[in-house]
């Protein structure tokens, strides 16, 4: 019998992936622009060396997930991870936004005092 779950695993993978990517994004972007501390100490040790290794080390383990996920599809526990680990994300999205959005005020303030 055709199982959907394969399918939900598969769009999970997808917008977990796109989410790591932002995730990434977000971080190289804290690390050039704002006083960003990052909280993962096996991440914070490579920032201090070289942000490629930062890169290589987070997207490695965004694939070794989603090889095991994928490996784990048919199986209802891995549904089940997925979608707490999609609500983990989305509220780390969130505390991006907050972060972004104070830190963008302050650089305004300095600006604005600057001028």
């Amino acid at each position: 019998m055709f199982s959907e779950r394969p399918h939900r695993v598969w769009h999970l993978l997808i917008v977990i992936i796109v989410l790591a990517t932002v995730d990434l994004l977000f971080t190289l972007w804290a690390l050039c622009y704002t006083p960003f501390e990052e909280q993962n100490p096996v991440a914070a040790s490579m920032m201090h060396s070289k942000l490629f290794h930062l890169c290589i080390f987070k997207m490695c383990g965004v694939l070794i997930g989603v090889v095991a996920f994928w490996l784990a599809r048919r199986r209802v526990k891995t549904e089940v991870v997925l979608w707490v680990l999609l609500c983990i994300y989305a509220a780390l999205m969130t505390r991006w936004d907050i972060y972004t959005r104070i830190e963008t005020h302050q650089n305004v303030q300095i600006v604005n005092q600057n001028q």
